[in-house]
């Protein structure tokens, strides 16, 4: 259970650059604790199958609890949607790439990342997100207590 953020290149990359940010999002993604809460960030096809030059993707994020991902002995971080958003930020940095960010319960853009900075209307819109995803994630971890459901 959970939902997907998607991200999209706002203007075109060439297959060099394409190439150098796939191997920067595979560093950044390259911690155990990704893939517990979140997908690594991974961009659709190969360069010559990004739609007018543009490099996308998707990362699902899960609502399970801490406990769900537990593992008896070993200290587990969830990776959560800041986390997700701060390695686009870092990648836009690092390689003049801004993104265009979106999730499956909303048609179009929720918002942008422009040199490496999150607009406000995203920043509102992750926070949202986090505050009804710890909700729901509360009530699970308390039987017998319904969780929230969101209201995206």
């Amino acid at each position: 259970m959970g939902f997907s953020v998607t991200y999209r290149s706002t203007g075109a990359v060439t297959a060099a650059e394409a190439e150098a940010i796939d191997q920067a999002a595979t560093c950044l993604c390259d911690d155990p604790h990704w893939g517990v809460g979140c997908e690594e960030i991974c961009f659709d096809e190969c360069f010559d199958a990004y739609a007018e030059g543009h490099l996308s993707g998707r990362s699902k994020l899960s609502l399970k609890t801490r406990q769900e991902y537990s593992i008896p002995g070993v200290e587990t971080r969830i990776v959560r949607s800041r986390d997700l958003i701060d390695a686009l930020c870092q990648i836009s940095r690092e390689h003049q790439v801004d993104w265009e960010i979106g999730h499956d319960y909303h048609n179009g853009p929720i918002g942008f990342i422009r040199s490496g900075l999150v607009d406000d209307n995203l920043m509102a819109e992750i926070d949202r997100l986090s505050a009804e995803m710890e909700a729901i994630r509360k009530g699970k971890e308390r039987p017998g207590r319904p969780g929230v459901i969101p209201r995206f």
